[in-house]
């Protein structure tokens, strides 16, 4: 099982790179079929001034040439310059807003796996009643309000009326609560429906009858047989969750003015920062390989009758 399990990985990691590969010609093409250059939101520059920066930074080359020098420093590992921080390259930036990144994302999934699981086998245990009907609610209430209007709202009741968190900046933990509120409420309902579905499904299985008949108390029936086995679908929505929460955090952290990738996206999309976007998008790519991965392993830690070819 070991065996295959890493032969499976293996095959997956040699296959990221072509996907890597095709991605980051995608997004190099594209950006520079854009109109406009890095330089147009810079005012009133004249025109031997535009000449000398396209030629410090090799954009006056013609772009086949531009594209090959881009893939051979890629392949080092080298993401190029941003144009908007010119005195540091696209890599010292990501790793400069990463942590923030990181930070912001891991409490929201924690918030949002941690409340989502438990809510979802709560509504399913009591079906058609009042919880499962509350929970039902203000799951497609969350998932219907986009993550800029819960964040809104969130400054709005927590901030403006209650003055009891900051509105936005970085710095204390007081400063991650809000943003992670606003990035998590989403997947927590999206993670809370399919366990709820999950679980009502697995609740009609012979086993767990036969478990309830034994007298086993109904928390171990739950936990023991139940979640456990209904557990594949919900890593499937977890996996695509978690990739989601560290790369689609891009309105939540201009909004929190959270110092993170996700602003620096924006600010490079902004700007046309080609190198930046490029260099973004290729490791945006490269967390959702890595976490459909991760996510494909587990499930045969959830499901022994799992196998991997």
């Amino acid at each position: 099982m070991a065996t295959a399990m890493l032969k499976y990985a293996a095959h997956r990691l040699f296959w990221m790179f072509p996907v890597l590969f095709g991605i980051g010609t995608i997004t190099f093409f594209l950006m520079h079929a854009v109109p406009g250059g890095p330089w147009d939101e810079t005012k009133n520059l004249p025109p031997p001034v535009v000449a000398n920066l396209n030629h410090r930074y090799d954009l006056d080359d013609p772009l086949l040439i531009q594209y090959g020098k881009f893939i051979g420093n890629a392949a080092r590992g080298d993401l190029g310059i941003s144009y908007t921080f010119q005195d540091r390259d696209v890599s010292q930036v990501i790793r400069q807003g990463l942590p923030a990144t990181t930070i912001l994302a891991g409490l929201a999934f924690l918030i949002s796996v941690g409340a989502g699981i438990p809510l979802g086998m709560i509504a399913a245990a009591r079906q058609n009643t009042a919880v499962d009907f509350v929970s039902i609610a203000l799951a497609t209430v969350f998932a219907s309000v986009p993550g800029f209007i819960l964040g809104i709202l969130l400054i709005m009741i927590f901030s403006v009326a209650w003055d009891l968190l900051p509105s936005g900046g970085w710095g204390s933990p007081s400063h991650v609560v809000l943003p992670a509120l606003a990035l998590s409420l989403l997947p927590m309902t999206f993670i809370a429906r399919v366990t709820r579905a999950s679980v009502l499904e697995v609740l009609g299985e012979d086993y767990v009858r036969t478990a309830e008949a034994k007298g086993m108390p109904p928390l171990v029936v739950h936990y023991r047989h139940v979640l456990r086995n209904a557990l594949v679908p919900v890593i499937t929505i977890i996996g695509a969750e978690a990739g989601a929460l560290l790369t689609g955090s891009f309105i939540i952290e201009t909004v929190f003015s959270v110092p993170g990738i996700g602003r620096l996206f924006v600010q490079g999309i902004m700007q046309r920062d080609y190198g930046l976007i490029t260099g973004l998008v290729i490791f945006y790519a490269t967390v959702i390989t890595v976490v459909n991965l991760i996510t494909d392993l587990l499930y045969a830690a959830v499901d022994p009758r799992i196998r991997y070819s």
